[in-house]
């Protein structure tokens, strides 16, 4: 069996509600409505694939150009595309991430997802108990996964995988759990955030010290693929702010905050403590990527996050 056979065999297992399959043929059927003689043309389409399951229906509306998917990856709860962002496009993608560190990283990306969803909804003054109460539960699922699959990366020994996931995963919980108490309602959910940066905090604080007390056969890569990749997220923070307009006092004093831990980093890399250089290029890391994950949600959700960058970099700096 071939890998899109594969995906097809799972993807079909995914199914949508009669309610969900009406609106989204009645919106597709709207948004064709615009081109004239084409729907005649379109309507045969939806006469041969109507008897499809409805994974292939919409697999095969986007070969046709309908642009569903990329439609979808931009709705939100209760929007008629949202239950193919998350049945079907989610679906796929985990089906495409081949090693055991990429499905850990798309299951982290899925739970970040669901709090983006929760924050841009409540922004607009569009979120309700019953949505809120599915994006908090559908964020359990995927926090708990991720969970799993850290673990199962240390059970094989891939411990700098273990650390990169777990950073990460901190990293965006972290920031999240900040912008989520700027918006009333979502205060349970920005708890739940706190929680699971903590625990994933825990986990890569366990597994760096595992790093800087043995002798792992990678440390020495890992430190320097890490110092390789925290330069990059350095630049691409700045470019961030320098295209988007979003400098301020305390994101300048955070990257140079990033910069300084960078620096302590080379100097444990250079006495060949690789552990430790691995560690603190992982903090910078953090460091730099909160700072954009905040300024990203100042600029799209319109707060002002200037106070929450200014706390971490008191929090953060060296003592």
């Amino acid at each position: 069996m071939t890998k899109f056979e594969e995906i097809i065999k799972k993807a079909k297992k995914v199914g949508l509600t009669d309610t969900e399959k009406s609106q989204i043929r009645a919106n597709l059927l709207v948004r064709m409505g615009g081109l004239g003689r084409q729907i005649n043309q379109r309507s045969l389409i939806f006469r041969v694939i109507k008897p499809m399951p409805i994974f292939a229906s919409l697999l095969v509306m986007a070969m046709l150009g309908g642009g569903v998917s990329f439609a979808a990856e931009n709705s939100l709860p209760g929007e008629v595309f949202y239950p193919i962002k998350v049945k079907i496009n989610e679906e796929v993608r985990a089906t495409l991430a081949l090693s055991a560190e990429a499905k850990a990283d798309w299951e982290a990306r899925r739970a970040e997802r669901r709090l983006e969803e929760l924050e841009k909804l409540a922004a607009a003054g569009k979120l309700n108990a019953e949505t809120k109460a599915k994006i908090e539960a559908n964020f359990e699922k995927h926090a708990e996964k991720v969970k799993e699959r850290i673990a199962k990366l240390e059970s094989k020994a891939d411990v700098k995988a273990a650390a990169d996931v777990s950073s990460k995963l901190e990293t965006s919980l972290r920031a999240h759990g900040k912008i989520l108490k700027k918006f009333s309602g979502t205060a349970s959910v920005a708890v739940k955030a706190d929680a699971e940066a903590h625990i994933a905090s825990t986990t890569r604080a366990a597994i760096e010290l595992k790093l800087a007390s043995t002798t792992h056969p990678n440390v020495e890569s890992a430190a320097e693929g890490k110092l390789k990749a925290v330069e990059h997220k350095l630049q691409e923070v700045r470019n961030f702010m320098e295209k988007f307009g979003t400098t301020t006092a305390e994101a300048e004093a955070r990257l140079k905050l990033a910069e300084e831990t960078i620096v302590e980093g080379k100097v444990k890399l250079e006495a060949k403590a690789y552990g430790e250089a691995f560690a603190l290029f992982q903090k910078a890391h953090r460091i730099a990527q909160e700072a954009k994950l905040l300024m990203q949600a100042g600029k799209e959700l319109k707060i002002d996050v200037r106070e929450e960058l200014k706390a971490t970099i008191l929090k953060n700096r060296p003592h």
